[in-house]
């Protein structure tokens, strides 16, 4: 640290070039007499006529001096100045003042072992052409990009076992990075991505027959497994579903009507609300908006045939497809569970191509991610909400046997 001997405090500046001057307060002085110096290697500035640190500490006493200030000029006491630059790149000024100086005498003797200083509080400025100002607020926008994954969804043996769902070899949980959707840029450049995991973790999967077809709901059907679950954790206190249950519901017709109930949980609701994220805000609207026509033009679903003969390959085709464009679909809604139930009865050609797919489901592995479509840039890129895999459902003998009434 160097000893400045000007009698004017100056203000420094740093101009175009990246060097530094003072700007003087006060009269009868010109600031060109103070040459300044600037160490880009250590950011230290010093004057040029100071004495080095290395000297004053070799010196085994010291002095502090006053110089006469010129008239109309504030007779200043002497100081040491540093200026350093920290790790956010802003520059801070500390100086030491000796206390004799601040008694007006214009000289002072006293050993270099033993200097009594007052810390004079930093000030901070950043490298600009102009005067020393604050760093400017930094204002954070919004993430288009996906939320953290979530973590696996709670469930319980009294879950998963009451009553009994599909046969467990019949469906799993797919990876739905293997899956393309609408990237940031879709609307710009037409180009897809991989989608990030899914937000929704596969629970359970249910595959039952009703004589009628059950428009009411399976999550709200008294003797089916979220409202037994949601009874169990009313008597017990305890949770035992995630915060939001997210169920598709698909009705095949037939002699007998089959629902295929998909599950899937989400542990922390708060992620369907979260402005910051593009899916968060797509997900507000879909899950708790009051817009059934929203919906309809918003919930897409993806199918893909793993395993197949060719005439399934051709007649389910892999391609995205906005199911409320061409079926019914209806909601079901709570504050714990959103129910969609696609009626594939509703259109002709869906009922034949699922009939197809049925005939020969025994021989079938077949993926289903569902997303919400993004139209607006805010809403992109997409984010799979969840996917599951069907594998060899035997809709004769092993599965769909369990039947359930309305209620």
């Amino acid at each position: 640290m160097s000893l400045l001997q000007e009698d004017h405090i100056g203000a420094h500046q740093f101009n175009k070039m990246g060097d530094v001057r003072p700007e003087v307060f006060g009269a009868g002085r010109d600031s060109d007499q103070l040459t300044p110096s600037f160490d880009k290697q250590h950011h230290t500035i010093a004057s040029s006529a100071s004495t080095s640190a290395t000297s004053v500490a070799s010196t085994p006493s010291m002095t502090a001096e006053v110089n006469s200030s010129p008239p109309g000029a504030t007779m200043m006491p002497t100081a040491s100045s540093a200026m350093e630059q920290n790790e956010s790149g802003e520059y801070t000024t500390r100086t030491l003042i000796a206390p004799s100086a601040l008694q007006g005498r214009r000289t002072s003797s006293f050993p270099s072992n033993a200097v009594p200083t007052i810390d004079v509080p930093s000030v901070s400025m950043r490298r600009t052409a102009g005067p020393a100002v604050p760093a400017p607020v930094q204002v954070s926008s919004p993430i288009r990009g996906p939320p953290p994954e979530q973590p696996r969804a709670r469930t319980s043996n009294f879950f998963l076992s009451q009553p009994p769902p599909l046969r467990r070899e019949a469906w799993s949980e797919t990876d739905a990075t293997t899956f393309s959707v609408r990237g940031g840029n879709y609307l710009a450049d037409g180009k897809k991505m991989n989608s990030p995991p899914s937000l929704f973790k596969l629970m359970a999967v249910d595959l039952v027959q009703s004589p009628v077809k059950l428009f009411r709901g399976m999550c709200s059907h008294p003797n089916e497994r979220i409202q037994r679950a949601l009874q169990r954790e009313a008597q017990s206190g305890m949770r035992e579903l995630p915060d939001f249950i997210f169920c598709v519901n698909i009705v095949v017709p037939g002699k007998s009507n089959y629902h295929l109930a998909i599950y899937m949980g989400l542990e922390d609701i708060a992620v369907l609300r979260e402005p910051n994220f593009a899916c968060g805000r797509l997900m507000q609207k879909f899950f708790f908006g009051d817009s059934d026509e929203f919906r309809n033009e918003t919930f897409k679903l993806i199918p893909r045939v793993v395993k197949g003969n060719i005439v399934v390959r051709k007649a389910v085709a892999s391609k995205p497809a906005i199911i409320g464009k061409k079926l019914k679909q209806t909601y079901v809604r709570t504050d714990r569970f959103l129910e969609l139930i696609i009626d594939i009865g509703s259109n002709s050609v869906a009922e034949k191509i699922v009939r197809v797919a049925k005939n020969f489901a025994k021989t079938l592995e077949v993926d289903m991610a569902f997303v919400l479509e993004g139209k607006e840039i805010e809403f992109l890129p997409e984010h799979v909400l969840g996917a599951v895999r069907l594998l060899n459902v035997d809709f004769k003998v092993q599965d769909g046997q369990r039947v359930v009434l309305p209620f």
